[in-house]
């Protein structure tokens, strides 16, 4: 991909949208969501944006409470569309291909 200037244009990896979506969520006041973040990994990404995180299960569900309650925040220029259970994501997979 390039720009109007015929330079091109970083693609964004895996492990940096990551560390934007961390980063993001760092500033918050919500404690327990930045302790959470500090024990997610991210496990793998599926390009161009969707990533693919593991963590203890009581850090993970803290991520799933701050989503469904409207206090996660996304990184700069994205907009998080959905979270879910990878077993949910894989059998969606499954069924297109």
């Amino acid at each position: 991909m390039e720009n109007n200037r015929s330079k091109p244009v970083h693609q964004i990896s895996g492990l940096e949208l990551f560390d934007q979506f961390k980063e993001a969520n760092r500033s918050t006041m919500l404690t327990r969501l930045s302790e959470s973040l500090d024990d997610i990994r991210l496990k793998g990404w599926i390009f161009p944006f969707t990533l693919l995180i593991k963590g203890p299960h009581e850090d993970v569900e803290v991520i799933k409470e701050a989503w469904r309650r409207h206090f996660l925040r996304s990184p700069d220029n994205f907009n998080i569309r959905d979270i879910g259970k990878f077993s949910f994501i894989a059998r969606k997979l499954s069924s297109i291909f």
